[in-house]
């Protein structure tokens, strides 16, 4: 498969199942922003980190409509990636109170994470630079799955708040 089809793949499934998520969550609209914003969050960091990663010669990623060194397809991918695994979060693990599955979910995150950047790096839209190593990008996801949590509760408690002030 060629990276171009790789990457509009990811944006546009990801466009996909989470227009049928919002659908599915249209009363809980603290919820459905508050996910977008992670997204957006989220992919703007990674942008940044991959522009880091290609001036510092750890990594490189390729693909059409390179942006500060990310192939744009993908930024709106990781917006929309985020956003499903934010509103599966919302869902099913957020009013949980259970430490486990919190930790589970996380796990999970992080291996498909892991898992994709393998996937990514087998298609040639990931390469080691000089100064890369399996170990750094794996770094990453280990940092970013739970900085996403972080992020997406910030967003819902401001939410909820300004939520409960309208009333």
């Amino acid at each position: 498969m060629s990276k171009d089809f790789i990457c509009f793949s990811i944006m546009i499934t990801g466009a996909v199942i989470s227009t049928a998520v919002m659908v599915r969550q249209r009363r809980k609209k603290e919820m459905v922003i508050a996910g977008i914003l992670t997204g957006i969050a989220i992919a703007a960091l990674n942008m940044a980190l991959e522009y880091f990663g290609s001036i510092t010669d750890i990594y490189y990623v390729s693909g059409p409509w390179t942006l500060l060194k990310t192939p744009l397809p993908l930024s709106v991918g990781w917006v929309f990636m985020t956003f499903i695994y934010c509103a599966v979060y919302g869902r099913m693990i957020r009013r949980q109170r259970r430490k486990g599955a919190l930790i589970g979910f996380i796990i999970g995150g992080v291996v498909i994470g892991w898992l994709a950047d393998y996937s990514f790096y087998r298609a040639g839209i990931l390469t080691l630079g000089s100064r890369g190593s399996p170990a750094v990008i794996m770094t990453v996801w280990v940092v970013f799955v739970p900085v996403t949590i972080f992020i997406y509760e910030f967003f819902m408690g401001f939410l909820e708040e300004t939520s409960e002030l309208d009333i």
